[in-house]
């Protein structure tokens, strides 16, 4: 339904989806580090940071002095009334100095300053957001497989109790009342298990991801982004 909403029309060729293949992280540690890499909502904020940081450090230039290499020539022919050809030359270090522009380069250099603790900011709490997620993902995977093992063998469980109750029912040892009772107790045992199934499989694909890594693993090329250096987690 929720397909349909979004998209207009019924979806085609659906298939049964399984755990994804993929090399998981050992630790959750390791998770949030190659989420930090990886995540192209960490890397968007770290690029804008770094490009407000250079319009805050270019903002200062206005405030230095600035020291000109110049060389300047001229000839001519028959100059002043003089005849004959006349060449001139000469080089010059010219230095220049802004003492007052009516405070425009400071207001320029306040304002992209403030663009960049902002942007500063922005980085640091999605980074801090995408490390919550990842471990909040990386624990719900673990759950989901700790929950895995014992709801299948409570299913088994339950397809014993129920052929042994059916058997001892055709016998009249047991009333039917008995034997509806452990048909329930292995539908609800069939319900629990296929959704913790499911939940294992959803539980992979959210940490894949919170870790950046979901187009690859289902197989959608993405182009080559840079990585941040090092030293910015």
């Amino acid at each position: 339904a929720r397909y349909v909403e979004f998209v207009g029309e019924e979806p085609r060729g659906l298939s049964n989806p399984g755990v994804p293949v993929y090399k998981r992280p050992a630790t959750e540690d390791e998770a949030v580090q190659q989420a930090i890499a990886n995540n192209p909502s960490a890397q968007v904020t770290a690029a804008s940071y770094k490009a407000k940081k250079a319009d805050a450090k270019a903002a200062e230039a206005p405030f230095y002095p600035r020291l000109d290499a110049e060389l300047l020539g001229s000839t001519g022919s028959n100059i002043d009334g003089a005849k004959g050809r006349d060449s001139d030359f000469n080089a010059r270090m010219r230095l220049r100095y802004n003492a007052f522009n009516g405070f425009g380069d400071v207001a320029r250099r306040d304002r992209v300053t403030e663009e960049a603790n902002a942007a500063g900011e922005d980085d640091s709490e999605q980074r801090r957001q995408i490390r919550e997620d990842v471990r909040v993902a990386f624990r719900g995977v673990v759950t989901a497989e700790e929950r895995i093992v014992p709801l299948r063998q409570h299913t088994a469980t339950s397809e014993r109790v129920l052929r042994g109750y059916r058997s001892q029912f055709e016998l009249g040892r047991r009333s039917l009342l008995d034997l509806l009772d452990a048909q329930n107790e292995l539908f609800q045992s069939q319900l629990s298990r296929t959704d913790g199934e499911y939940r294992l499989v959803l539980s992979n694909y959210e940490l894949l991801f919170t870790m950046g890594g979901l187009l690859e693993a289902v197989g959608v090329p993405i182009a080559a982004l840079p990585k941040p250096k090092a030293g910015t987690n």
